[in-house]
């Protein structure tokens, strides 16, 4: 995996995708969860976070455990 530095951040492919997901979510709510982020992104489902939230009832989704390696950190 390229590691993302100041310089190149903006080429990364998630980066357009990124952005775009974020101020919608700041327009829409004023906040960002990155659960939403990444459902918003399409890097997860909403059945996913729901299907986790009906065995886990109580607990907060920890999306970055179910991310695909072909994903990028959220930092």
């Amino acid at each position: 995996m390229k590691k993302i530095t100041l310089a190149n951040y903006r080429q990364d492919r998630y980066y357009a995708r990124t952005v775009k997901a974020t101020e919608d979510l700041l327009r829409e709510r004023g906040f960002v969860a990155p659960v939403d982020l990444f459902v918003r992104m399409e890097l997860l489902s909403a059945e996913s976070v729901e299907d986790w939230h009906r065995w886990h009832p109580g607990k907060r989704y920890d999306a970055a455990q179910h991310m695909t390696k072909d994903s990028t950190d959220c930092r």
